[in-house]
């Protein structure tokens, strides 16, 4: 595993991220493949629609800010610790974000707590 900017992630990763912090579902969805699932808090969303409810629901419906701490990349894998705050509870809170990118568009985001 090595440590990466957020200038090395492929451009479809900061474009989630940026989409994500904009509130913007429609651009956050184009950079998701269209079987791609989502695991948040070990629930699985697949496929855009499923991963679209999600969203609004608890993701950008809950205006995210989503803000990098920490990067790192193993193998086609890519790590971005974030600090998250939104319209939630208390906060902020530390995720990891696993983000796998295949064929230019995310095909798989993994959201676990930060340890």
């Amino acid at each position: 595993m090595i440590e990466i900017s957020e200038k090395q992630l492929p451009s479809i990763i900061r474009t989630f991220i940026s989409a994500s912090n904009d509130h913007d579902t429609n651009r956050m969805l184009t950079c998701i493949g269209k079987d791609a699932i989502v695991v948040d808090d070990s629930r699985e969303f697949r496929g855009k629609a499923a991963i679209q409810k999600w969203s609004d629901d608890e993701f950008i419906g809950a205006r995210v800010n989503v803000r990098a701490t920490n990067i790192h990349q193993r193998l086609d894998q890519y790590i971005v610790s974030t600090e998250v705050n939104g319209d939630y509870p208390a906060g902020p809170y530390y995720f990891d974000f696993y983000f796998t990118v295949q064929s230019g568009q995310i095909s798989k985001l993994q959201i676990t707590e930060s340890k």
